[in-house]
């Protein structure tokens, strides 16, 4: 074998040993309206070793013309995986300030200023007692997060503790997402008694079962109100959804000497 072709070998060698690839992440938007509002939503799917991070965001604008009611709250978001894929659920935060009408807050419902005062407050980060993901079927997702139960979830799926309002599985409205932009909060009485999330909230999963890329995930759709019934829109991919593979940095280290054997290589013959 010349040496041109030996360094070339050794190219795709290096490339095959090192096997792992990661790939950029993928936004999802949807948008509809209900009675007469506009429902927005966004989600972000970024994988980071192996742990897949969603980021969901109520991105509805600011309403202005009655009483905010809980269909208009975002409780979850829905996704389809390949089938040998397991997903463990290990985080869910917020920004602290995000909790709104905290006051509201109890564990063993009692009065809101009792037993879990100290945990409901506008500084509190972790809620992952809150939310919960389980293994479903919504509209050809075969799984989903959510604040609320819809019939799916139980106690034993949810991201961790503490509970920060009672009941100890997701349930009811509490913990629905209201949009970033709303700047005078205006519920109705179905919601001016719960907790809630202005804007964002953050989850970590465990990936185990084979390699997953941002282009293996589909069918998404986000979930608003505490029943399947209610307002239910498609999430769709923004810029690329089917990002290439790309070598990891440092996959590329271990390129670079046999790419400069090449360039040299090339260098003497051209003289």
């Amino acid at each position: 074998m010349n040496k041109k072709y030996s360094l070339v070998a050794s190219a795709l060698a290096a490339l095959a040993l090192t096997g792992a690839a990661y790939a950029a992440p993928i936004t999802v938007t949807g948008s509809s309206t209900f009675g007469g509002d506009t429902l927005s939503a966004q989600a972000t799917f970024d994988i980071v070793g192996s742990q897949l991070i969603v980021t969901l965001r109520n991105t509805a604008p600011d309403d202005t013309t009655g009483q905010f009611v809980p269909q208009q709250g975002l409780s979850g978001i829905f996704f389809n995986l390949p089938d040998a894929i397991t997903l463990t659920a290990i985080s869910a935060t917020i920004t602290s300030g995000q909790i709104i009408q905290g006051d509201q807050c109890d564990v063993n419902s009692g009065p809101p200023t009792g037993d879990n005062a100290a945990n409901c407050t506008s500084a509190q980060t972790d809620v992952g007692g809150e939310f919960a993901y389980a293994l479903t079927s919504l509209g050809g997702a075969d799984r989903g997060i959510s604040s609320s139960g819809l019939g799916i979830f139980g106690p034993g799926d949810v991201f961790g503790s503490p509970d920060l309002d009672s009941p100890d599985d997701p349930d009811g409205f509490n913990f629905e997402l209201i949009s970033a932009n709303e700047t005078a909060f205006d519920p109705n009485p179905g919601l001016s008694a719960e907790p809630l999330i202005q804007g964002t909230v953050t989850f970590v999963l465990d990936i185990s079962g084979g390699t997953l890329s941002t282009s293996d995930i589909s069918n998404f759709r986000f979930q608003y109100g505490t029943s399947t019934t209610e307002p239910s829109i498609i999430g769709e991919c923004r810029g690329d959804c089917f990002p290439q593979q790309v070598p990891e940095p440092g996959t590329l280290l271990i390129l670079a000497p046999a790419l400069l054997g090449l360039g040299l290589l090339r260098r003497r013959r051209a003289r």
